[in-house]
Protein backbone atom coordinates (compact mmCIF):
# COMPACT_ATOMS: atom_id res chain seq x y z
CA UNK A 1 0.00 0.00 0.00
CA UNK A 2 1.53 3.43 -0.81
CA UNK A 3 1.37 5.97 2.21
CA UNK A 4 1.17 8.62 -0.53
CA UNK A 5 -2.02 7.89 -1.94
CA UNK A 6 -4.19 8.12 0.82
CA UNK A 7 -7.93 9.50 0.20
CA UNK A 8 -7.19 12.59 2.46
CA UNK A 9 -3.53 13.39 0.54
CA UNK A 10 -6.02 12.92 -2.82
CA UNK A 11 -8.40 15.42 -2.01
CA UNK A 12 -6.08 18.17 -1.24
CA UNK A 13 -3.85 17.67 -4.22
CA UNK A 14 -5.80 18.91 -7.43
CA UNK A 15 -5.16 19.77 -10.96
CA UNK A 16 -7.51 21.41 -13.26
CA UNK A 17 -6.98 22.47 -17.10
CA UNK A 18 -8.97 23.69 -19.95
CA UNK A 19 -8.58 25.32 -23.37
CA UNK A 20 -10.16 28.02 -25.55
CA UNK A 21 -9.98 27.98 -29.17
CA UNK A 22 -10.60 31.68 -30.05
CA UNK A 23 -9.76 31.06 -33.91
CA UNK A 24 -9.56 28.42 -36.26
CA UNK A 25 -9.06 28.18 -40.20
CA UNK A 26 -7.92 25.98 -42.59
CA UNK A 27 -4.29 27.72 -42.43
CA UNK A 28 -4.17 28.65 -38.26
CA UNK A 29 -5.39 27.13 -35.25
CA UNK A 30 -5.69 29.87 -31.86
CA UNK A 31 -6.27 30.03 -28.72
CA UNK A 32 -4.89 29.64 -25.15
CA UNK A 33 -4.77 26.67 -22.50
CA UNK A 34 -4.62 27.41 -18.66
CA UNK A 35 -3.56 25.14 -15.90
CA UNK A 36 -4.36 25.58 -12.36
CA UNK A 37 -3.51 22.73 -9.05
CA UNK A 38 -3.16 23.09 -5.68
CA UNK A 39 0.49 23.55 -5.08
CA UNK A 40 0.92 26.45 -7.69
CA UNK A 41 -0.25 29.99 -6.07
CA UNK A 42 -0.81 31.86 -10.07
CA UNK A 43 -2.80 30.06 -12.34
CA UNK A 44 -0.65 29.60 -15.69
CA UNK A 45 -1.73 30.07 -19.37
CA UNK A 46 -0.17 29.24 -22.56
CA UNK A 47 -1.27 30.91 -25.79
CA UNK A 48 -1.24 28.59 -29.10
CA UNK A 49 -0.75 29.59 -32.57
CA UNK A 50 -0.36 27.20 -34.90
CA UNK A 51 0.16 26.98 -39.03
CA UNK A 52 -1.90 24.03 -39.94
CA UNK A 53 0.08 24.50 -43.17
CA UNK A 54 3.94 23.39 -42.06
CA UNK A 55 2.60 21.84 -38.56
CA UNK A 56 4.86 24.26 -36.89
CA UNK A 57 3.85 26.71 -34.08
CA UNK A 58 3.45 30.77 -34.61
CA UNK A 59 5.88 32.77 -32.94
CA UNK A 60 6.12 36.58 -32.56
CA UNK A 61 8.87 36.41 -34.09
CA UNK A 62 7.75 35.07 -36.96
CA UNK A 63 5.03 37.49 -37.82
CA UNK A 64 6.42 40.80 -36.40
CA UNK A 65 9.51 43.09 -37.93
CA UNK A 66 12.74 42.47 -36.74
CA UNK A 67 13.29 44.70 -33.45
CA UNK A 68 9.55 45.82 -33.46
CA UNK A 69 8.73 46.63 -29.58
CA UNK A 70 5.20 44.48 -29.03
CA UNK A 71 4.84 46.06 -25.59
CA UNK A 72 5.41 49.73 -26.84
CA UNK A 73 2.47 48.97 -29.46
CA UNK A 74 0.24 47.65 -26.90
CA UNK A 75 0.90 50.42 -24.25
CA UNK A 76 0.49 52.80 -27.40
CA UNK A 77 -2.80 51.31 -28.04
CA UNK A 78 -4.37 50.94 -24.30
CA UNK A 79 -3.32 54.86 -23.60
CA UNK A 80 -5.44 55.44 -26.54
CA UNK A 81 -8.53 53.62 -26.01
CA UNK A 82 -8.05 53.17 -21.98
CA UNK A 83 -11.75 55.12 -21.71
CA UNK A 84 -13.59 52.37 -22.99
CA UNK A 85 -12.32 49.49 -20.65
CA UNK A 86 -15.18 48.68 -18.14
CA UNK A 87 -12.72 49.59 -14.98
CA UNK A 88 -11.51 52.66 -16.59
CA UNK A 89 -12.45 54.92 -13.40
CA UNK A 90 -10.43 52.86 -10.93
CA UNK A 91 -6.91 54.21 -10.25
CA UNK A 92 -5.68 50.87 -8.99
CA UNK A 93 -6.36 49.08 -12.24
CA UNK A 94 -5.13 52.14 -14.22
CA UNK A 95 -1.81 52.01 -12.38
CA UNK A 96 -1.84 47.81 -12.77
CA UNK A 97 -2.65 48.23 -16.32
CA UNK A 98 0.51 50.21 -17.12
CA UNK A 99 2.44 48.05 -15.66
CA UNK A 100 1.07 44.31 -16.73
CA UNK A 101 3.17 42.34 -19.56
CA UNK A 102 1.05 41.13 -22.27
CA UNK A 103 2.89 38.00 -22.30
CA UNK A 104 0.62 35.96 -24.51
CA UNK A 105 -1.29 36.57 -28.11
CA UNK A 106 -3.48 34.98 -30.28
CA UNK A 107 -3.97 35.48 -34.05
CA UNK A 108 -7.98 36.24 -34.64
CA UNK A 109 -9.65 37.27 -38.17
CA UNK A 110 -10.27 40.87 -36.70
CA UNK A 111 -6.69 41.26 -34.92
CA UNK A 112 -3.97 39.88 -32.36
CA UNK A 113 -5.24 39.29 -28.61
CA UNK A 114 -2.42 40.62 -26.78
CA UNK A 115 -3.11 38.52 -22.94
CA UNK A 116 -1.94 39.31 -19.90
CA UNK A 117 -1.30 36.23 -17.08
CA UNK A 118 -4.27 35.44 -14.50
CA UNK A 119 -4.26 38.33 -11.59
CA UNK A 120 -5.93 37.21 -8.51
CA UNK A 121 -7.08 40.78 -8.70
CA UNK A 122 -7.76 41.71 -12.27
CA UNK A 123 -8.05 38.24 -13.87
CA UNK A 124 -6.62 37.84 -17.15
CA UNK A 125 -6.75 41.09 -19.28
CA UNK A 126 -6.90 41.36 -23.01
CA UNK A 127 -6.41 44.04 -25.86
CA UNK A 128 -7.23 42.90 -29.21
CA UNK A 129 -5.74 45.24 -31.95
CA UNK A 130 -6.61 45.52 -35.30
CA UNK A 131 -4.79 44.19 -38.29
CA UNK A 132 -4.72 47.68 -39.84
CA UNK A 133 -2.98 49.15 -36.49
CA UNK A 134 -0.35 46.73 -36.67
CA UNK A 135 0.19 46.58 -40.53
CA UNK A 136 3.68 48.72 -40.09
CA UNK A 137 5.21 46.40 -37.77
CA UNK A 138 4.24 42.97 -39.49
CA UNK A 139 6.61 41.26 -41.92
CA UNK A 140 5.29 40.50 -45.53
CA UNK A 141 4.34 37.39 -46.55
CA UNK A 142 3.26 35.06 -43.54
CA UNK A 143 0.85 32.96 -42.40
CA UNK A 144 -1.50 35.98 -41.14
CA UNK A 145 -1.22 38.02 -44.53
CA UNK A 146 -4.37 36.70 -46.01
CA UNK A 147 -6.10 38.08 -42.80
CA UNK A 148 -4.24 41.71 -43.16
Amino acid sequence: RNPDNNPTLRAKIRSYGWYDVTFMSDKIASGIINFSSTWDEEQQSYAMNFDLVTGKEIFMESIFKKDTDVQKIIRDHLNENINTYALYGNYEYRKWLAEAKFIHFNIRKEGIVFTTSFDMIYGQQMVTIPYKALKPYLKNNTIISDLI
